[in-house]
């Protein structure tokens, strides 16, 4: 009994110590860094900047942040069915909670 009670104990503290580690990551790249507050937002920042690289009117022009599940997208692009599309494809991307369309329409 004693030796079930000290494998949970030690699952249980590695549980939490990996949840510490995940909460707070950093991941920097040539030109910029990113700090991520959840273990899902880097994945969510790969997947996002794969798509936005993927459609050329936006990669040049939209820059975005993910904190917490949450996709804020800036930049400025030439109308707003660019707009929408840079939302909509933050939206659907796995793991994204809300999107805050910043996009300046010029």
């Amino acid at each position: 009994m004693k030796k079930i009670n000290l494998v949970i104990a030690a699952v249980a503290a590695f549980t939490v110590i990996s949840e510490v580690q995940a909460k707070s990551t950093t991941t920097t790249t040539t030109t910029k860094t990113y700090s991520y507050t959840k273990a899902g937002d880097r994945e969510i920042h790969k997947e996002l900047d794969r798509q936005i690289d993927a459609c050329k009117d936006l990669d040049e022009t939209v820059s975005f942040k993910v904190e917490g599940g949450v996709v804020t997208l800036t930049g400025d692009v030439a109308n707003s069915a660019m707009r929408n599309h840079a939302g909509a494809i933050a939206k659907e991307i796995t793991g994204v909670t809300r999107v805050d369309n910043a996009i300046d329409v010029s």
